[in-house]
């Protein structure tokens, strides 16, 4: 169940597949052929000449570090193939060899659980990525005997039947529901205080053994197990390309609120140092500050006064909700959840002050090399998409561009706003979209993402970072004092340039804090149903299939005029 090298996963995985060869270009020597020992391929010989050039391409591919399926599919591996020069579609084939790899692994999984005595109910109530984990602990290739497992109950709450209750109404019955429907198994397996009620969505989080993971699978009370899964942030001249010039010159965001689960913010920014940043709470252990600095660049994206980088809704209130530590990682699954559910429990608390629902910004996402596969993704999805009956909830895409179905979880949600990245290049009329932002379908093939918005692009040409890319508040942490020696990212002392479809989503989310405002003046209370179909009918179309742009470009004086 371990790591598998390259040379196993062509001939182990892609020899079952004939007519999907690999055709590899050879960083060293640039011999082109197909990776799969027999004829048959577009009527040519798909052996390698002789088995010593075998070896060399090999080992000149090993080279790049391309050693696992979790390699194959991370981003940095793909940029690593890209410079090496091996084409696109080259690197589609690696990414489709280790999606075959993953899919047999995990079958092989599934038999092995089946032939420890594991029921049919069991076997079906787990995903392939908590099926992987369980066959390699049985084999000993795993630290420890317990797992973080986020558990669905099957009694979950369908939200139009919750979405037309009082909110505070709301969250009393979900906190009985989920107490009444969870007593029982939670009673039974003696957890004590060592997990984590999910009342957003009828789940729960806890550190289980094999033996409880079972016993849980087999409940009739259970839908399905899943792992906890890595949360990781969606890193990689705005708002003229979004159509927003009635609505900024209007409205500045007033009295609205954006909740930011990301790595803190830096509230003694001069950029910021008149916005009202309140540091709800810290889930790393490590206090408030932002040690890496994508949590502030998100800030000055959404509410920077600065004359020149200025905000797009520089009056509005952050609540601020640090989840990722000074590397941009999650502190844990666990805690994204937890501080999603006290950004609506706060919100609740509130209401009766708020005139409009607040805006929850959730720039991060689960990489493509955590193991998983749909399923996988379900509990994070769900929970996200259950917090839209208290909040407008705007997410990320990802990162993880330009092959197909890399949106992962939360933006894999059937109801959350999913936002993908469009750039330009300096001077150009043109909008395109980002080759980074991750691409749909989602989960079941779900319409992903929803929409487009400005998140820059790479600046592989070394044009200055200020015109290719979305400056904003610099800070002093891991991540900006990186960029800052790396020219052009570094802008002055106070901004420095980034993109990515985290960006993309800062905007978004100020953009509806501008329709939220708008909409308060005209004391018309709306859901976030209304603003996402509003995104969605007014956009742009750049002329990309739907899971590439989704409705298009965010227009965001055209979303005013839906309501």
């Amino acid at each position: 169940m371990g790591d598998v090298s390259l040379k196993e996963l062509l001939f182990n995985v892609l020899c079952e597949h004939p007519s999907r060869g690999l055709y590899i270009k050879c960083p060293r020597c640039g011999y082109t052929g197909l990776g799969v020992p027999f004829e048959g391929v577009v009527d040519e010989s798909a052996s390698w000449p002789s088995p010593t050039d075998l070896k060399h391409h090999l080992v000149s591919l090993e080279r790049l570090n391309v050693f696992t399926p979790e390699d194959l599919i991370n981003r940095g591996a793909f940029e690593l193939l890209r410079f090496a020069n091996i084409p696109l579609e080259n690197l589609a084939a690696y990414v489709l060899a280790s999606r075959l790899w993953f899919a047999h692994q995990s079958d092989g999984a599934l038999s092995l659980l089946e032939r420890k005595g594991w029921s049919h109910k069991a076997i079906k109530t787990l995903s392939r990525g908590m099926a992987l984990r369980l066959a390699a602990a049985f084999e000993g290739e795993l630290p420890g005997d317990r797992f973080e497992v986020a558990v669905q109950m099957a009694d979950s709450l369908p939200l139009e039947k919750i979405l037309e209750m009082d909110p505070v109404e709301r969250l009393a019955f979900r906190l009985e529901h989920t107490r009444r429907t969870q007593a029982d198994l939670i009673g039974s397996l003696e957890l004590g205080d060592n997990h984590t009620q999910v009342w957003l969505s009828n789940q729960f989080i806890a550190l289980l053994n094999i033996d409880q993971i079972g016993r849980i699978a087999n409940n009739p009370a259970v839908r399905s197990l899943s792992p906890t899964l890595p949360i990781e942030s969606c890193i990689d001249e705005g708002v003229k390309r979004i159509s927003a010039g009635t609505l900024i010159s209007n409205h500045d965001g007033d009295g609205q609120i954006i909740a930011l689960l990301d790595s803190g913010v830096d509230d003694s920014h001069p950029d910021l140092r008149f916005a009202r940043i309140i540091h709800k709470k810290d889930y790393t252990g490590k206090g408030n500050a932002d040690q890496h600095g994508h949590g502030t660049h998100l800030a000055g994206v959404i509410a920077s006064r600065h004359s020149q980088y200025r905000g797009v809704a520089p009056k509005c209130d952050i609540w601020s909700y640090r989840v990722l530590n000074e590397k941009a990682e999650g502190a844990s699954y666990r805690q994204l959840v937890q501080a999603l559910q006290d950004a609506v429990r706060n919100a609740v608390h509130d209401a009766k002050q708020l005139k409009q629902k607040i805006i929850i910004n959730c720039s991060c996402a689960v990489p493509r090399k955590a193991r998983t596969w749909g399923r996988d993704y379900e509990a994070l999805c769900d929970t996200f998409d259950a917090a839209t009956s208290d909040a407008v909830v705007v997410v990320a895409a990802g990162n993880q561009g330009p092959l197909a179905r890399t949106i992962t979880a939360p933006g894999g949600g059937a109801a959350v706003i999913t936002v993908g990245a469009s750039v330009n290049r300096p001077g150009g009329p043109h909008n395109f979209v980002a080759h980074y932002s991750s691409r749909g379908p989602g989960i079941h093939r779900r319409s992903k993402p929803d929409i487009v918005a400005p998140g820059g692009v790479k600046n592989l040409r070394g044009d200055l970072h200020d015109k290719v890319s979305m400056v904003s508040s610099r800070t002093n942490g891991v991540w900006a004092l990186d960029q800052s020696s790396q020219k052009p990212w570094f802008v002055d002392q106070e901004h420095h340039g980034a993109s990515g479809t985290s960006q993309a989503t800062a905007l978004v989310s100020g953009i509806c804090a501008l329709l939220l405002e708008e909409l308060t003046r005209q004391k018309k209370k709306v859901s976030h149903a209304q603003i996402a179909q509003a995104l969605k009918d007014t956009a742009l179309t750049l002329g990309y299939p739907e899971t590439e742009q989704g409705h298009g470009l965010v227009q965001a004086d055209d979303s005013m005029k839906w309501f």
